[in-house]
């Protein structure tokens, strides 16, 4: 179901100069044509009641009141501060650049846990709708897609989407892009004993051999090489390989 996102504005057209409405309205049309949603929010920046309108689509809430303020309650402790600091970095960016409406889309996928024991995985995205006269952000247009059925992740990952800005724009972009690969890069944490199975994985040999090897169960490397793939959030032990080297 594609939400008309549009009718948001019916809400508080009137905080809006007339002269902006059309144009607002048909940027929002054009970015509705690709976009699947399951909660929408509207938040007034420069306004105490930041959230001037909210509905919930298709998200499933369970007993919790749906709005923004549940999805960020409902997050995975482990990753609160990554997102906390990259959205002060994006706070940052829309002060300081006078990036015009529209012009970048910020996206971030990470865990939920709306309902107790069900972990989910939703994209975030936020668009600029509306800046004042020096062009800081009035307006900012947040979505959220539930997408644990078709691509479900256990880190914090971030896409930034944007055509051709002006140069200073693109400096303060680039370095928005730094500072964010920086926060999420994940540091992950290995025992001593599966970084000796690590080690052995890497040597072609089998969870028998690394078993006889170092003188414990199949079982037991089963186990810590399922743990091991879940850390790095990957399918196969080719992948974890290649993940490790990376890392």
């Amino acid at each position: 179901m594609i939400y008309p996102l549009h009718e948001v504005f019916s809400k508080f057209q009137n905080t809006i100069k007339s002269s902006d409405l059309d144009g607002i309205k048909k940027s929002i049309k054009n970015f509705m044509k690709f976009e699947k949603v399951d909660f929408v929010s509207v938040v007034a920046a420069q306004k105490k009641e930041m959230f001037v309108y909210e509905n919930n689509i298709n998200l499933n809430f369970g007993a919790k009141t749906p709005s923004s303020i549940s999805i960020s309650e409902s997050l995975l402790p482990c990753q609160v501060a990554s997102i906390s600091q990259v959205d002060d970095k994006l706070t940052e960016l829309l002060l300081n650049s006078k990036i015009k409406p529209f012009d970048l889309q910020f996206v971030l996928v990470f865990n939920a846990e709306l309902i107790k024991g069900d972990v989910r995985t939703l994209v975030r995205k936020i668009s600029l709708v509306k800046s004042d006269e020096q062009g800081i952000p009035e307006y900012v247009l947040v979505t959220f897609l539930d997408v644990t059925n078709t691509s479900k992740s256990s880190q914090v990952k971030s896409d930034l989407r944007y055509e051709k800005l002006p140069k200073d724009q693109q400096v303060k972009v680039n370095q928005f892009e730094k500072d964010v690969e920086s926060i999420l890069k994940e540091k992950v944490l290995l025992t001593k004993r599966e970084k000796e199975i690590l080690k052995v994985i890497s040597q072609g040999k089998t969870s028998e051999e690394i078993a006889k090897a170092l003188n414990i169960s199949k079982a037991t490397v089963d186990t810590h090489r399922q743990n091991m793939l879940r850390k790095y959030d990957v399918s196969n032990v080719l992948e974890l390989l290649q993940k490790c080297v990376l890392d």
